[in-house]
Parts: C-alpha cells; sequence; structure tokens
C-alpha cells in the first residue's frame, strides 16, 4: 500500500498504528473488494455446480 503513496499513510499515536483515511480508501478499493468479487464468482460457480449435477 505505502509504495502507491508518496506520503505516508499510517502513523503512531498513543502507541498504537493508524491508518489514514486514504489508505483505508485504498485498501477498500483495491482489496477488500477485490477478494470479496473472488469470494463471490467462487460461491457463484459452487452454486452453478450443485444445480448442474
Amino acid at each position: 500500500m505505502q509504495k502507491h503513496f508518496p506520503y505516508p499513510l499510517k502513523y503512531v499515536k498513543y502507541g498504537k498504528v493508524y491508518v489514514s483515511a486514504i489508505g483505508i480508501k485504498w485498501l477498500n478499493e483495491k482489496y477488500f473488494r477485490t477478494k470479496y468479487i473472488e469470494y463471490l464468482e467462487d460461491y457463484k460457480d459452487s452454486l452453478e455446480s450443485r444445480i448442474s449435477n
């Protein structure tokens, strides 16, 4: 994630690591959404295979 942005997306505050809002948006768009779509496609394929059998 950090490779895509020239500025830091995470920071330390009170000894805890936080991710900025832009970092959260990027994670949602690039990682979580694509993984969820892959999961849905796999689930669809499994349902279709059950129907065809």
